[in-house]
């Protein structure tokens, strides 16, 4: 795994991803988010930083799978 320096695209992709699914995790569980407003804010900040779309697209997919990884949910075969 290659390391991301602070301040980096890649740092942002990472803080995003962590930030997405955190939100995510919150509403799937009922976690009342008291901080949204903050938390809103942070991933402004980090996104302003990426300036790319498909950054942005790859870390809210990213973020769904750590999701769906740590609540076991498994890709449906239709």
């Amino acid at each position: 795994m290659e390391l991301a320096p602070f301040g980096t695209p890649n740092y942002s992709v990472e803080v995003c991803v962590v930030e997405m699914a955190a939100a995510y995790l919150c509403g799937v569980c009922g976690v009342a988010n008291r901080t949204i407003d903050n938390s809103a804010a942070y991933i402004g900040v980090w996104l302003k930083r990426l300036h790319d779309d498909r950054k942005l697209t790859h870390a809210a997919a990213q973020a769904q799978k750590a999701c769906d990884y740590i609540l076991n949910v498994r890709p449906s075969r239709d």
